[in-house]
């Protein structure tokens, strides 16, 4: 087995991977050595062109591992099969998700087929957890571009919130930005990350009443946040 796992390029590929599919079927390899040795004995060489097929063997190992983002040739950073790719591995390192933020940030949102919604769908995919790719993308919150802002709604929608600071700008969005989508979008996304505000929310959404002083509207939310501290939290959505 070790001679074929030797077999280097992606001619070989194929047989490293179902040699490997072969063992763990038999029991005799398990997920975490398959992705200890994933990039160094099985992964085909990021240099050359991934195709379709290399993929499929690649998702049916069914293992998570981490890239270095740095050393992967630019040329795979615009093929729709590593974005394929990087949705089965699930890559929880900071600078792929990084570069992956930047190509999201740097393409039209509002496009689809492209690099920007290949990388979007691994983000979404991915359910970043760190404070600093969190901020990244509720930046896209307040972008101008509704395709933006579906973005940070499709991604923060499934996941905890790294920082309680976040929460507090969802707040202030919800009850004094200017643009009622960003307005709607915070509010979803207070909902979901705190279910007891589900009553404060509704409540200032029923008032209308945004001539109110938005220092007014803070403070019965605070107090509002604060009665609640005795109810259980509900189940994330």
């Amino acid at each position: 087995m070790e001679s074929v796992l030797e077999m280097r390029g992606n001619i070989y590929f194929s047989i490293r991977t179902k040699a490997i599919l072969l063992l763990k079927e038999l029991g005799l390899v398990d997920t975490q050595t398959i992705q200890k040795i994933f990039w160094t004995k099985i992964a085909p060489p990021m240099n050359e062109k991934l195709w379709s097929s290399d993929v499929e063997l690649i998702c049916s190992l069914g293992i998570q591992t981490d890239l270095s983002a740095v050393s992967i040739p630019e040329e795979r950073w615009k093929e729709s099969n590593f974005f394929q790719m990087l949705r089965c591995l699930k890559p929880q390192d900071i600078k792929t998700q990084e570069r992956l933020i930047d190509i999201v940030k740097f393409s039209d949102p509002e496009s689809f087929g492209d690099m920007g919604s290949d990388a979007r769908s691994v983000l979404v995919d991915l359910r970043p957890t760190s404070v600093e790719i969190q901020r990244s993308i509720l930046s896209f919150l307040f972008d101008n571009k509704e395709g933006s802002r579906l973005i940070a709604w499709e991604i923060l929608r499934k996941v905890p919130l790294a920082d309680p600071r976040f929460a507090v700008i969802l707040r202030e969005a919800f009850l004094t930005h200017n643009n009622s989508d960003v307005r709607k979008s915070a509010s979803y996304l207070l909902r979901v990350s705190d279910p007891r505000l589900e009553e404060t929310i509704n409540y200032l959404e029923n008032q209308s009443a945004r001539a109110v002083d938005p220092q007014e509207f803070s403070q019965y939310f605070t107090l509002m946040k604060e009665a609640a501290q005795e109810k259980p939290f509900g189940q994330r959505r």
